[in-house]
């Protein structure tokens, strides 16, 4: 690791994004550590990412990754930080499931075009957990979503139109799902294969 105390924070943050991208977590994360003390917000998205990943020279450390996401939700107003916490909440990594609080970070993001953050926001007001049950709320982060080419809400909105009546639609929708990942899924093995060749 560069030991300089002389770097300038943009000069250690490209380090540490470098040493990031090349999973040397431990150099990223002595680093990031430099940065965070400083003050640099987006340091705390990186700490939170090493200790969520874990591997290569860091234990994974889910309690460790929720401390600094909430420092980047609440010093730095970081919205990757808000869907990360988020997803702890939706899906109980390192904390019990609670659907108020994931709902609470998902929400942080409800006017962005983060499809990610609007399906589960959508899943979250068709089923009603955490926050009440509205159809026409899930709808439309669904068809956000989806717009933004989130195959899994356009088959979420397929299942929705057809449980709501508008069969012909959903099936449309459901059916221009599965082609779409059928048709990522060939594609990705096609670039992987042309990597390996």
């Amino acid at each position: 690791m560069e030991q300089s105390q002389d770097l300038s924070v943009g000069a250690r943050m490209a380090i540490a994004k470098r040493a990031f991208r090349d999973e040397d977590f431990a150099v990223a994360k002595e680093h990031f550590r430099i940065l965070a003390d400083l003050g640099s917000k987006g340091a705390f998205l990186g700490l939170g990412a090493i200790y969520e990943r874990g591997g290569h020279g860091v234990d994974k450390d889910f309690e460790k990754a929720r401390y600094w996401y909430e420092r980047g939700v609440f010093e730095g107003d970081l919205l990757e930080a808000a869907l990360a916490l988020g997803k702890f909440y939706y899906m109980g990594m390192g904390v019990p499931v609670d659907y108020e609080k994931a709902y609470s970070y998902y929400a942080k993001l409800e006017n962005t075009n983060n499809a990610v953050a609007l399906l589960r926001l959508g899943i979250l007001f068709e089923l009603g957990k955490g926050v009440p049950k509205d159809p026409q709320r899930a709808r439309d982060f669904y068809r956000r979503a989806a717009k933004l080419k989130n195959i899994f809400a356009r088959k979420n909105l397929g299942v929705f139109e057809v449980k709501h009546g508008n069969i012909l639609w959903g099936l449309v929708l459901w059916s221009s799902a599965i082609i779409q990942g059928f048709t990522l899924g060939l594609l990705k093995e096609s670039d992987r294969r042309l990597r390996n060749w």
